[in-house]
């Protein structure tokens, strides 16, 4: 081996543990910090941001001067309506989001059983041309 293969080795190890190391830190997600409702409640006056999650019992929020951190905590049953309101009020950024539409039963049936008619017609098919 010459040195120029060695040098070209060294730089190709020295990318892929760049590369490693990139993927293993910079794409992870930002995990929320799982809080208890009085938690919520003791740092209710100090919210910026404020996400309601699909189920409307589940939310995410972040503090004043905190941005990265992202808190999460689940509503008492009942409780998400009386709290919006309040939180808007003090002129925190709200975002709910809608509640997932359910399909009617005919589009849940046909979905579910077209694959099975599409093997049995292949089938048939094939039964008839052998």
């Amino acid at each position: 081996m010459n040195n120029q293969q060695i040098r070209m080795g060294l730089m190709f190890a020295i990318i892929l543990g760049i590369l490693w190391y990139w993927i293993g830190t910079v794409d992870k997600p930002v995990e929320p910090i799982v809080v208890t409702y009085s938690q919520f409640s003791k740092e209710f006056s100090n919210i910026d941001n404020f996400h309601l999650l699909e189920n409307g019992r589940e939310f995410m929020y972040t503090l004043k001067g905190n941005a990265i951190t992202v808190y999460k905590a689940v509503f008492p049953p009942g409780y998400s309506a009386k709290i919006i309101p309040e939180l808007i009020g003090q002129g925190t950024a709200v975002v709910v989001d809608p509640p997932p539409e359910m399909g009617g039963w005919g589009s849940m049936i046909l979905i579910s059983l077209l694959p099975v008619l599409l093997l049995i017609g292949a089938l048939v098919w094939l039964s008839k041309r052998a």
